[in-house]
């Protein structure tokens, strides 16, 4: 089916409507994916710096996990982080923003009493955030 606008033109006129049109269609995703880029590779964040692991464990017949975060840096990292349950209660927050800590390098940080599907968020002045996912 050819469009209205270009069956008023002339042949020749048509095919470089046509054409222009096409252009246009495969210039803008292009320049849209290019306006999401960062500048150069300075512009984003580096990667944050710690080793995350889950751990399930069972205390008097209940299960939960435990996310243990590792700082692999050479320095203090100032952590925060925040937990947004996979199942909410009526009157439970909808999400919690545990206290910020510093995680000496080489440390460990073990955030318990998780449960499978939370979504756990850590972030640090500096770096990208990391986003998990409890098994």
């Amino acid at each position: 089916m050819t469009p209205y606008l270009l069956t008023c033109l002339s042949p020749q006129r048509s095919l470089l409507a046509g054409a222009a049109l096409l252009a246009l269609l495969a210039a803008a995703p292009a320049s849209a994916v290019r306006a999401n880029l960062p500048a150069t590779a300075a512009d984003a964040a580096a990667a944050l710096p710690v080793t995350s692991n889950f751990t399930k464990v069972t205390v008097d017949g209940a299960s939960s996990y435990v996310l243990k975060l590792t700082n692999t840096s050479s320095a203090p990292l100032k952590l925060s982080v925040t937990v947004v349950p996979s199942v909410n209660f009526h009157g439970s927050l909808k999400t919690t923003t545990l206290p910020d800590r510093v995680v000496e390098a080489g440390d460990t940080w073990a955030i318990e009493d998780l449960h499978a599907q939370d979504k756990v968020s850590v972030a640090a002045d500096g770096f990208a955030k990391l986003d998990l996912v409890v098994p």
